[in-house]
Parts: structure tokens; sequence; C-alpha cells
């Protein structure tokens, strides 16, 4: 299959690799403080080279090393540990509000990039935001999920509770798309 040629502010990459984090072997050792519904799914960066640059980029360079998603893993793990202690504070409730608000944030400033900035500005920056959101909300929205779940019933609301996380990051992720296109 041919790949298309890069829009105007597009950067594709080969991925080279993935990397899971010693915090996911944590986590899925039970090391960790971390609620976590099977099936999970560990890591968020990759690492790679780019293979070609939209018209408008000119920050980078064909063959330049990347790694993406890292400050969205590390701000997101640091925030989600810090949860409990937050909720207890705050409530759940407020921390879900904060945390959608702050991912949505994050994911319209990442929408408005246009290549023309630093990876700082341009992708660091609002994925800090997001995986600030991330860690806030996801705790609270699974418990809020299950709470009235039957014990018999606690692994099926679980996973459809996870559905609905996958479904609803896509779903915005598709508006956001469309309304900055």
């Amino acid at each position: 299959v041919e790949r298309p040629p890069p829009t105007r502010a597009e950067v594709p990459l080969r991925a080279h690799g993935a990397v899971v984090h010693p915090a996911d072997n944590g986590i899925r050792a039970g090391c960790l403080p971390i609620p976590v519904n099977l099936p999970h799914t560990p890591g968020f960066d990759a690492a790679g080279t780019i293979d070609a640059l939209g018209d408008d980029v000119s920050s980078l360079a064909v063959g330049d090393a990347v790694i993406g998603f890292l400050p969205m893993t590390a701000v997101n793990f640091v925030v989600a540990i810090s949860v409990p202690r937050l909720a207890d504070r705050f409530g759940g409730a407020t921390l879900l509000v904060a945390g959608v608000a702050t991912a949505l944030a994050g994911m319209g400033w990442l929408s408005q990039a246009d290549g023309s900035g630093g990876y700082l500005a341009t992708v660091a920056a609002p994925m800090l935001l997001v995986g600030i959101g991330q860690g806030l909300a996801f705790a609270p929205l699974t418990s809020f999920g299950l709470v009235d779940a039957p014990a018999e019933d606690a692994g099926a609301a679980s996973g459809l509770v996870n559905t609905f996380h996958q479904l609803g990051m896509a779903t915005g992720l598709a508006i956001l798309v469309a309304v900055s296109a």
C-alpha cells in the first residue's frame, strides 16, 4: 500500500520500537498502587525516525530520530499515583471533572498544532495536559462505573467501563480532528 504524501503540517514517522516502562511492569505485578482493569495495554511511547515532512514543517528534518508521548506517560503516572490522596481531599467527582477538562484542553491545543513550532510547544506541552487529565480522570471514572455493580457482575462492568474509555477517547479525537479540518 502506497503511503499518501504528508499534508502541509504532517510529520510521518517510521516507528522502530515501542516502550513498556518499568512502571508498567510494576503495575502488572501489583507492586504499584495504580488500579488496572484487564485487558490493559501498557506503554504509550514510541521511538523512530521522520519519514517525510509537510511543506510547512521547518523545525525538523527527514531522518531525525524522535520519541513521542513520553511527557504524557510520565505525568499520567505521577498524577495517577496521587489520585487516592487527591480524592480524599477533593472528592472523586471534582477530580473527574478537572481531569476531563484538562485532557480536553490538551487535546484542543494539540489539534491546533501546525508544524511550525518546536516539539515542546506543539507536542510536549499539550501532551502534558492530556496526561494530567487522564491521570486525574481514569481512576474516578472507573470507580463511578463500578460503584453499584454487584460482585458477580464486577468483571463485566469493568470491561464495559474500559470499552467506553477507549470509545470516548476515539470519539473525542475524531470530533477534534473534524472541527479542526
